[in-house]
């Protein structure tokens, strides 16, 4: 078998011989020497099982997950889920999501704001209150609450009473 140290155009170096293209855990590399250009296959970082370069991932080897930027990466980010079928990390659907579900669902919201209905918001619409990282619903009878048990004002029909009671 003969060993190359460049090949024609339209072909690749690898392990000394010419291919069409890089194997997997493989990329095509442009190598300059002089005036004289040639491809031959360098190796994907250790986490990729294909990649387009160095730093650019295709498919990640089993127990790593693809990110956006195209990284192999042992678990997704908080802000990120990741689906199951295809090994990659998917951003939550909530701007300002801290963390989400499998299925891209917001659970917890970044800082200085709250989960409203799979949403993150900077303050709570009326008729909820903010507890725990979340807006709860205040009582059928509250237009307006600080907390669950104390309306600040009432649903039309009602009138606010002592001790923030509606009747």
């Amino acid at each position: 078998v003969a060993r190359h140290v460049a090949c024609h155009s339209g072909s690749v170096l690898q392990s000394g011989a010419c291919v069409a293209s890089c194997s997997d855990g493989f990329f095509a590399l442009t190598v300059t020497a002089g005036d004289e250009s040639s491809a031959v296959c360098a190796p994907c970082n250790a986490r990729c099982r294909s990649c387009d370069s160095a730093s650019h991932c295709r498919v990640c080897h089993a127990g790593f997950a693809l990110t956006e930027a195209l990284s192999c990466v042992e678990s997704c980010g908080g802000d990120e889920h990741l689906d199951a079928a295809t090994q990659r990390c998917i951003r939550c659907r909530a701007s300002r999501c801290q963390s989400c579900d499998v299925t891209g669902v917001c659970e917890r919201c970044a800082l200085s704001t709250l989960l409203h209905q799979q949403q993150c918001v900077e303050r709570c619409p009326d008729g909820f209150f903010a507890e725990a990282g979340r807006c709860r619903k205040c009582r059928a009878d509250c237009a307006q609450c600080a907390e669950f048990g104390s309306c600040q004002s009432c649903v039309s029909g009602l009138f606010l009473h002592a001790g923030g009671q509606c009747r």
